[in-house]
């Protein structure tokens, strides 16, 4: 079995975290992208897809408080 040996900073591990989150919003905005070209070459409403991101994110905010 093999895995991921730490270096012991108690830093690291949000360090990690940190990197991964950067790494899921950038392969997001990727994806928010490449949806607005679409729509652009359509003819469909650039905003829908981000729009539906923000109220699921609001709604997760909402519901956390």
């Amino acid at each position: 079995m093999s895995g991921v040996i730490l270096d012991g900073d108690p830093q690291t591990p949000k360090r990690l975290n940190d990197l991964a989150r950067h790494q899921l919003i950038l392969k997001l905005l990727e994806d928010i992208r490449a949806d607005m070209i679409v729509c652009e070459l359509e003819g469909w409403d650039k905003m829908e897809f981000l729009n539906m991101i923000r109220d699921t994110v609001n709604g997760l905010g909402e519901r956390a408080e």
